[in-house]
């Protein structure tokens, strides 16, 4: 009989034949790493019944097969680190009852079948990290009963685990990372499906009424309409889009459900996210510019009205947009093109979506063993980063300094407006030109306002968070991406077409009724005239006599 240990490493042995180790009833410490060995059949440790510790990292193990292990009933550490396992399939620990080291780090393991772990009820430390997780299955760690810690790369593995565990994280959780679904509450979910759809429909309807307006005869429409025409176009445009996004994303909520966690990553590298992060980002930013165009228009209109030279002609109006929506079409699509590569330069969430808003993360670090032999053995929780911000420099360019500016720009321009107003308040009620172009000027302030609320809160936090003068919780982060952002597409087609189409019935039918006013007075003059003829002529006729 061999007692004590046996140590093959460093050797080239790749493959172990089943009965090799026939005869070592008693070897307790096997150690076979930094050999080639690329797979454990069945057999090859079935005499090994007392063996406690089994050392196989830095290998090319990429299978191990269902029953290879089952004989080691008293092995307490595995260790299968550094090699190229590619499936951990259901009941490949089977047998392993007395196991309370597991080392899995460093493998391509993409796939963790359910109940995979189901045997391992004595488990205390499992090491996960530097793996290539795809799906998850929700019953992928059951059965570690008695799991004390785990350190992961893949924060869908803590999600599983009890509260009474540790898991040490390598990764910082993105803003949106939760333990369930994609929105984390029903109202968010509602808000979701009626936002993008009164968004579609309603911009539907701006659309569709500026281009029946356009087919009015061209001696009804003046310059300025044609402009105004044109730009709001563009911005009932960019709320479609914005509708579209919102479809996607809560579409996608629908479809996971509450188990969305386990697949987080494959969706956003998914082509739908890509296309849902392309349509937000183009939306709110060409949302952004053509507001910006529509107050430099309408300032100039207010505070030039004897300038005609200074206003933004039809054939100008059209060059601007097109120009804007080029620009921010270039800009989303090299977004796409550089989250391809690195995802964190622009925050990539799990609503497609990048944002600079930093939230509290749990801190990140690696399990260290400490000791040479296993009864000294310490597992503690050591922190390698606390605090980080990510480097999201162009959703802090782009959220944060583009859109300052320009909002920037839009409340200086309507502030000056609205002085301008005040000041000759008493010359506007005797002008009735002047009249309509103060309200317009106030119903084209209530658009801007509406952006202001959405976009302003997300430039105000994201300047707070990232100087570390505040720290968000997640929640906010996901109330802001899901319900703030996107609540002004829903509103802007009430605000600036609806309004005045009313406005629009409402002066036909006054002038309707002007209208038959006048005829009826008209026609009472005519009947004055007819009578009082009639008298003059009986008069005449009397004096005849």
């Amino acid at each position: 009989m061999v007692y004590g240990e046996w140590d093959l490493f460093g050797n080239a042995l790749d493959y172990l034949q089943p009965g090799v180790f026939s005869g070592l009833t008693n070897l307790r410490q096997l150690s076979l790493y930094e050999n080639r060995i690329r797979g454990i059949d069945k057999g090859v440790f079935d005499d090994l019944q007392e063996l406690r510790f089994l050392y196989l990292q830095s290998n090319e193990i990429k299978d191990i097969q269902v029953g290879a292990l089952s004989h080691l009933g008293k092995l307490e550490i595995l260790n299968l680190a550094s090699n190229s396992i590619n499936i951990l399939s259901s009941g490949v620990f089977a047998g392993l009852q007395s196991l309370q080291y597991l080392f899995l780090t460093n493998n391509h393991i993409h796939t963790i079948e359910g109940h995979a772990f189901d045997s391992l009820a004595n488990l205390q430390y499992l090491f996960f990290l530097d793996t290539e997780l795809r799906d998850v299955d929700s019953n992928a760690l059951t059965g570690l009963a008695s799991l004390q810690k785990m350190s992961t790369s893949d924060n869908r593995l803590c999600c599983l685990l009890s509260e009474n565990t540790t898991c040490a994280r390598t990764s910082q959780t993105s803003a949106l990372d939760t333990c369930s679904r994609l929105y984390p509450n029903l109202a968010l979910r509602i808000a979701g499906w009626v936002m993008g759809l009164l968004a579609i429909a309603g911009n539907g309807t701006v659309l569709f009424l500026r281009l029946w307006d356009k087919k009015k005869p061209k001696d009804r429409k003046k310059p300025k309409d044609k402009v105004q025409n044109t730009m709001i176009s563009s911005l009932a445009m960019a709320d479609i889009l914005m509708g579209v996004y919102m479809i996607i994303i809560t579409s996608a909520d629908l479809k996971y459900g509450n188990t969305f966690y386990l697949s987080a990553p494959q969706w956003r590298d998914s082509n739908i996210c890509r296309f849902a992060g392309f349509l937000g980002f183009l939306s709110s930013e060409a949302s952004v510019l053509t507001l910006t165009l529509i107050t430099i228009d309408r300032f100039i209109w207010i505070m030039f009205p004897f300038r005609p030279n200074l206003r933004i002609g039809h054939k100008g109006s059209k060059i601007l947009i097109g120009a804007a929506w080029s620009l921010t079409i270039l800009l989303s699509i090299g977004l796409v093109i550089v989250t391809s590569y690195r995802p964190d330069v622009y925050g990539l969430s799990d609503v497609c979506l990048g944002l600079p808003l930093h939230v509290e993360a749990k801190d990140t670090g690696v399990l260290e063993i400490t000791g040479h032999f296993y009864f000294e053995y310490q597992v503690n929780f050591k922190i390698n980063e606390r605090g980080s911000r990510p480097p999201w420099l162009l959703s802090i360019i782009i959220f944060i300094g583009f859109n300052l500016v320009s909002f920037t720009l839009i409340l200086i321009c309507y502030i000056m407006i609205f002085i301008t107003a005040r000041r000759s308040s008493a010359k506007v009620r005797k002008n009735s030109s002047n009249k309509q172009e103060t309200k317009l000027a106030v119903r084209m302030a209530m658009i801007v306002a509406t952006d202001l609320v959405c976009w302003m809160p997300v430039i105000i936090m994201g300047i707070l968070s990232q100087t570390g003068a505040v720290t968000l919780h997640p929640s906010l982060y996901a109330w802001t991406v899901i319900l703030i952002v996107p609540i002004n597409s829903s509103i802007n087609p009430f605000l600036y077409t609806f309004i005045v189409y009313i406005d629009e019935k409402k002066a036909k039918k006054k002038t309707v009724m002007n209208e038959k006013k006048v005829k009826l007075l008209e026609s009472k003059s005519e009947r004055s005239v007819v009578q009082s003829s009639g008298i003059n002529s009986d008069n005449s006729k009397s004096s005849e006599i």
